[in-house]
């Protein structure tokens, strides 16, 4: 390649780059659009061979250049749209806090470059965050978000029911065939996938015309395809879970017990049948944790041993390195510092001790208490089901310690959601307009 023509394609890139910030500042819709499209991007680019043969690559630049365009974009929001002496709410500002000491965790994490890596996108994100926090300020835009989210994840949908007919050497597992994972590297990546899409088709369906309902309903179908073909149980348990507490907070009696019904016969059926995505290996039981349990009491031992600061953010995986917890036939060892610990509790705890684990709490539970005060409608209901949903998958996958999943994002966007009407709500005559939303949105 000559100089001119490498010329040329930067200049194609800086101005595509401007032209897209422009967008990002009219719309912020589009910025949404763009973070969680981020963790597929790096998907993408990751080869369906074992675990200690993949590399950071490409994808992973891309996904990293996107979350601080993002979080510089909401940065910039944050400061331009905020109102003068107004303060950030108490969990974003303890969010802020546990960011800066994941960061500081640098300096004596067992491996440095990736929690400064891990610190870095997450702390990318918050800005992004922080800019939808401010810019969320009328029924217009609380709608635009979920339209947006819709959009999204329709995308995937369709994108990935397609790849199993132009893609089929890519998107079965090259661990077990019998296990779909799309395009997004793993089984259990896909099936969060199909898990969080639920509550944003269910959004959309009741706020569609007769004539767009099919259509919804069409995705909801092969949503649910999908994730039976991936095989990931915890994601499908949580699925139900959360179209439960969606009908629940809806109060809409009928339907829950329909739910609970298909509950029962969908069990029925595994357990009689038994489908090959869901088998494991020789003599494995349907509720057997794949060895979960080992990673569990392992992680406890270590964190025993230093139970104040951990080990570093997001660096949980390298204590397999452990020779007392040394497995290579271990159902889900890779030994590696990208190995996940199979509970995103123990994830951040191993990673920065009790206390950072504590204030972890803090951060997730916050805005799920203040929304109880909000009336009944269905943005309650999207917001506290996708919440309520991650945080229970959160016990048996590493799901929102990290910025990597399409499932952690849109639970952050649906944390500042009904953080956001939680407390704009509650400061009364100021936060009419947000109160009037709430009870608009029926």
């Amino acid at each position: 390649m000559d100089g001119f023509t490498l010329f040329i394609i930067v200049g194609i890139g800086l101005l595509t780059t401007v032209a897209i910030a422009i967008w990002s500042f009219r719309r912020y819709e589009v910025t949404v659009f763009l973070t969680g499209l981020s963790p597929w991007l790096s998907a993408l680019f990751i080869p369906n061979v074992p675990d200690e043969f993949q590399r950071e690559g490409m994808g992973s630049y891309l996904r990293i250049g996107i979350l601080l365009f993002a979080g510089t974009i909401g940065a910039i929001e944050y400061f331009r749209l905020r109102d003068r002496g107004e303060k950030l709410p108490f969990y974003l500002v303890l969010l802020g806090i546990f960011l800066s000491v994941a960061l500081a965790s640098t300096s004596y994490s067992i491996d440095p470059l990736y929690t400064f890596i891990r610190s870095s996108s997450f702390i990318f994100l918050f800005g992004f965050l922080l800019g939808l926090h401010v810019w969320l300020q009328d029924r217009q835009r609380f709608e635009g978000i979920l339209n947006t989210l819709f959009l999204l994840v329709s995308f995937f949908i369709i994108i990935n029911t397609v790849s199993i007919v132009i893609f089929p050497e890519r998107v079965w597992w090259w661990n077990g065939e019998n296990r779909f994972q799309g395009l997004w590297g793993h089984p259990n990546n896909m099936g969060s996938i199909c898990m969080i899409a639920y509550p944003v088709l269910l959004w959309k369906y009741f706020r569609s015309t007769p004539l767009r309902r099919p259509f919804v309903l069409l995705l909801f179908v092969a949503s649910a395809f999908m994730h039976f073909l991936t095989g990931s149980r915890a994601s499908m348990i949580t699925a139900f879970f959360g179209i439960f507490v969606w009908f629940f907070i809806q109060k809409k009696k009928v339907k829950l017990i329909l739910s609970l019904g298909l509950l029962c016969v969908l069990a029925l059926f595994v357990v009689e049948f038994r489908p090959i995505s869901l088998q494991r290996e020789e003599g494995a039981k349907l509720t057997d944790l794949t060895d979960r349990e080992k990673f569990w009491y392992g992680s406890y031992v270590l964190l025993m041993e230093r139970p104040l600061l951990g080990y570093g953010y997001g660096v949980e995986g390298k204590i397999w390195e452990d020779p007392r917890f040394y497995d290579t036939k271990g159902t889900l060892w890779s030994g590696s510092v990208k190995a996940s610990l199979h509970n995103g509790y123990f994830s951040i705890a191993v990673g920065l001790g009790m206390i950072g684990f504590f204030v972890w709490c803090l951060i997730l539970f916050i805005p799920l208490w203040q929304s109880r005060s909000l009336p009944f409608n269905d943005f309650k209901s999207f917001a506290l089901t996708v919440m309520l949903m991650c945080m229970l998958l959160n016990f048996l996958e590493s799901l929102l310690g990290g910025v990597d999943s399409l499932a952690a994002i849109i639970f952050w966007i649906a944390w500042v959601l009904v953080g956001r009407l939680s407390n704009t709500y509650q400061e009364g005559e100021d936060g009419q307009h947000l109160y009037d939303l709430g009870k608009s949105l029926r």
